[in-house]
């Protein structure tokens, strides 16, 4: 199931975030319940992006938001199966997507500490590390503090 490209997201899509939200599986994305999902799509500052396989099936799905005239932060990237390779490819076709469609020149994100997997593949596309930050309370403590990092399009 490789990825093959990317699509706007669908109401019908929803599903699939709240699938993998929160779950054992991507421990370290926040769960957003239905409403925030339809909310947060019908602004157009927000950009719901789905991976695609070969067959146009969802294999994962990206939230991006326009922050001001110049960011853009990226808010969710998740894969229905980690680790199969397809993360890497489709976080390019989402930057891609950025520098095409949109008139942001700088792309952020927070991710935690603990997520070296993740923290790893944004360093390889050329994101850098800006500042770190305590991690909401609500975060288990072993997820160590945020690590902000961010990329320049321009």
């Amino acid at each position: 199931m490789p990825f093959a490209h990317i699509r706007p997201a669908m109401q019908t899509d929803i599903s699939l975030f709240t699938t993998y939200e929160g779950s054992v599986s991507h421990p370290y994305i926040g769960a957003w319940p239905e409403a925030v999902h339809k909310k947060n799509m019908a602004d157009q500052a927000f950009h719901y992006l789905i991976a695609a396989d070969h067959e146009g099936q969802a294999i994962g799905y990206a939230i991006l938001k326009e922050t001001d005239s110049v960011r853009m932060e990226f808010l969710r990237i998740a894969m229905t199966k980690p680790n199969t390779g397809g993360g890497q490819p489709f976080m390019k076709a989402v930057l891609a997507y950025i520098q095409d469609k949109c008139d942001q020149n700088t792309v952020w994100l927070d991710v935690y500490e603990a997520n070296k997997r993740a923290r790893h593949v944004y360093e390889k596309l050329g994101f850098h590390v800006t500042h770190t930050e305590d991690a909401p309370t609500t975060a288990p403590k072993e997820f160590g503090q945020l690590v902000f990092m961010e990329k320049d399009l321009a």
